[in-house]
């Protein structure tokens, strides 16, 4: 397709923290093999997405106490939730959670992993004090939520 297939992009975060992603984009899908984004915290890993035996929308919170719970997503990609956001944002004065300046420095940030691999060097993403990149990107959730899942169109499984 005139462009690269894959990427695996290292950071390390303002915060201190160091993550990778990796994204495969392969002409030829094999299906035994995991396509999943895997989230580490203090009190265990939030898993999204699929692999053998795990159905592809689907989320997976595994706790530190070694529990897990699973649901299963009915997805629109995402939309409805922005859709909600927006409403609520109008209506109850909820902050915008997904914005246009979001959106941005994420394409910089694929850029820029882009331009890292044809320079073959790393490449520093810096921002003015007060960015993003300082400030972190929130966590949405329906208004009122408490819990990781209330009030997402999701089922246990």
């Amino acid at each position: 397709m005139g462009g690269p297939s894959d990427m695996t992009l290292n950071m390390h975060f303002v915060s201190h923290v160091i993550g990778s992603y990796v994204g495969l984009h392969l002409p030829n899908p094999s299906p035994d093999e995991p396509n999943e984004m895997r989230l580490y915290g203090s009190e265990g890993v939030l898993i999204v997405g699929g692999g053998p035996g795990v159905r592809a929308r689907s989320i997976r919170l595994a706790r530190a106490n070694g529990t897990v719970e699973e649901r299963s997503v009915e997805s629109d990609g995402g939309y409805l939730n922005e859709w909600i956001n927006f409403h609520d944002a109008l209506v109850h004065d909820e902050p915008i959670v997904r914005t246009i300046e979001q959106g941005f420095h994420n394409m910089l940030l694929v850029m820029r992993a882009l331009d890292s691999a044809e320079e073959h060097r790393l490449i520093e993403i810096v921002e003015a004090p007060g960015g993003l990149c300082e400030m972190g990107v929130p966590l949405w959730r329906p208004r009122g939520a408490r819990d990781l899942f209330e009030g997402l169109p999701s089922k246990v499984t």
